[in-house]
């Protein structure tokens, strides 16, 4: 029996069923389609010839390999100049179906990874399938596309279309159609390029799925990475926020902010919810000798509580927002390695320091810099008291060496240190590559922000004006874990309100799901796993729009029927009085999250989020040239 049978047959079971609606929506299944054999041989010579005036390309290799328990006709190649992809095509019951997956980080890698739970179309086999490593194949940061603007351009947006392009012929000349329905998913830079392909390319996708899209990708990686990197990093080795605060801190924040959901679980629901770290400092010990509460566990130190509350603030010069949000309360326990380095790395770069003279930095041509005064106790009003100054504050450290000037075991350098070291100097920015940059003489300006506006046009994916891909009647499904500190969830909020000013009746083709206590892309604190692309294909195919996803601490329990659906945005999902928070059928949607309406536009960057900044470039003969 065909899965997809198989499923089918599973949801007219299960609709009979009261509960069914709480179900993982892959046990529900979208409408069957004929199986398609394929009309030539899985060989070289079957795919020659498959350049496109749009997308000039190679295939390099073809061949049939056997993927979970599928046979599957491997077919990789060339897209000038150097877009690297990977089409896989079922040898035999090809459903008609489409989905190219997205990369994360800076990609450079040539693999067909299915965020979420979509990996059970893998193991399927019955949709073909694509990725690309985005134009390059360098682990050094951004210093490939440093003077390179066509890299920047594939990097961009080019390389998934160009992808898309070339696959569908492949498609087309393998089995003598084209596919009927065709998706992207993908998190993090996926995510991005699920965006911008329906921004620029309206036609390419019928529907997308974009996770914890870094849709801002230049500013995520400058002013929300480098701040990060900047309050808690300061120095070589005393970090403002430690791994052992970070339970701490966790515990404090869900105590302020679980019951929105009507239920202590552990989980954060809501995202306006405000926490201050100043309540969370120790007692003066001359006051009280006899109490050790940092020790306890209860507490934390000044000092900390100054770097948690710029770090949940987000980057600002004075009182101007340079991000349109940070991390927000139940994220803690995520930071750790994201902006917080391991204890264990501290100590051993600490003993490492200590075998020489104390006063000589790691790095011998830098000088230490003379260690910042003390932390002021906190006035009453202690977090107004933060200064808003365009340098982050400095918390004191023995040796006062910027993080950025000492050399660094590579599992020191946190996400937020490394993204924004890496993509300041090379990619965020016009201009050459500046291999003396260092993140210790970075602005954080309004200037700065601005001076982001050339690459924006370029990188960024916060086009809110879709009218194009409505008319192509295509579908957009974003969703962010609420624990996420690699990319802020305020900014899939953002592009949701943009989206909808522009368009009110936007929830025809778009919807926002908050998962919470979900990490970036997968794992979390409860809920870490969730089929995104089954309700995606039965909105496109179906007409049946999501209302909530299925959310499961993993796919074992999801399979299992253990875990919530998580309601669309702008909406709460909450607990029934008196209901069972393991029973799926007693969450229901509750009252609307109360988001300032003017979200994306109360910020010194309101201008990343208007329609029409997006620029198209490429060589018209010898001239690298940009329209409009």
């Amino acid at each position: 029996m065909q899965p997809g049978r198989l499923r089918r047959r599973l949801s007219l079971l299960l609709a009979a069923l009261p509960w069914a609606l709480a179900l993982p929506l892959d046990a529900q299944a979208v409408q069957d389609l004929p199986p398609v054999m394929p009309r030539l041989p899985c060989t070289l010579n079957s795919f020659a010839d498959v350049s496109l005036a749009e997308a000039p390309a190679q295939v390099t290799s073809v061949q049939t390999e056997d993927i979970n328990g599928k046979a599957m006709c491997l077919v990789q190649g060339v897209i000038s100049p150097q877009i690297r992809f990977i089409v896989r095509l079922p040898v035999a019951g090809w459903t008609q179906r489409y989905l190219q997956t997205g990369c994360g980080g800076l990609c450079g890698r040539l693999a067909i990874h299915s965020p979420q739970r979509d990996c059970a179309f893998e193991r399927d086999g019955t949709l073909a399938m694509a990725s690309t490593d985005m134009g390059h194949t360098s682990g050094a940061g951004g210093i490939w596309a440093a003077a390179d603007m066509q890299l920047r351009v594939d990097f961009g947006y080019r390389a998934v279309h160009a992808t898309r392009l070339i696959a569908g012929e492949l498609i087309h000349r393998y089995y003598g159609q084209p596919p009927k329905y065709t998706y992207f998913s993908g998190c993090s830079d996926g995510g991005r390029e699920a965006l911008m392909a329906v921004q620029r390319y309206p036609k390419d996708f019928n529907g997308v799925v974009a996770g914890a899209p870094s849709l801002v990708f230049t500013i995520q990686n400058s002013m929300y990475h480098g701040w990060n990197a900047r309050i808690v990093q300061p120095d070589s080795d005393q970090p403002a926020i430690r791994e052992d605060d970070l339970p701490i801190l966790h515990r404090r924040a869900v105590q302020a902010c679980d019951a929105a959901d009507g239920t202590t679980d552990g989980l954060v629901s809501d995202p306006t919810c405000k926490v201050d770290p100043w309540q969370w400092v120790c007692p003066d010990k001359a006051a009280d000798p006899s109490r050790d509460l940092m020790n306890a566990g209860n507490c934390i130190s000044p000092r900390t509580a100054a770097a948690v509350a710029e770090v949940y603030r987000g980057a600002h010069d004075g009182d101007h927002k340079l991000v349109l949000g940070s991390v927000l309360p139940g994220s803690e326990l995520a930071w750790l390695r994201v902006l917080v380095p391991r204890n264990a790395v501290l100590q051993r770069q600490t003993q490492q320091r200590s075998s020489h003279d104390m006063s000589t930095p790691l790095h011998p041509s830098k000088t230490p810099s003379p260690a910042a005064p003390p932390s002021p106790k906190p006035a009453p009003n202690a977090h107004a008291a933060v200064p808003d100054t365009a340098t982050p504050t400095r918390p004191p450290s023995p040796e006062g060496t910027p993080i950025d000037q000492v050399v660094l075991p590579p599992t020191a350098r946190t996400v937020s240190l490394k993204s924004s070291s890496d993509i300041i100097p090379a990619l965020a920015y016009p201009g050459a590559y500046d291999p003396h940059w260092k993140l210790a003489n970075f602005r954080f300006t309004r200037e700065s922000l601005q001076r982001l506006a050339p690459m924006h046009a370029l990188l960024d994916a916060s086009n809110p004006d879709l009218s194009a891909y409505r008319k192509a009647g295509g579908k957009v499904l974003i969703w962010h874990g609420l624990a996420d500190p690699n990319i802020t969830p305020m900014n899939a909020i953002a592009y949701w309100q943009a989206v909808r000013d522009l368009d009110p009746q936007a929830d025809d083709m778009l919807r926002l799901f908050l998962i919470p206590g979900m990490y970036h892309c997968d794992r979390g604190d409860g809920l870490g796993s969730l089929d995104v692309t089954t309700p995606l294909m039965d909105w496109v195919e179906d007409s049946q729009a999501p209302e909530t996803l299925f959310a499961s601490a993993t796919e074992v329990d999801a399979r299992a029927g253990r875990g919530r659906p998580i309601q669309r945005f702008p909406y709460l999902t909450v607990l029934k009085p008196g209901g069972d928070p393991a029973n799926p059928a007693d969450w229901q949607r509750g009252r609307t999250i109360d988001i300032d309406p003017a979200l994306y536009r109360n910020w010194a960057g309101a201008e990343f989020f208007k329609p029409g900044f997006q620029r198209f470039c490429g060589f018209s003969g010898l001239q690298f040239v940009c329209q409009p």
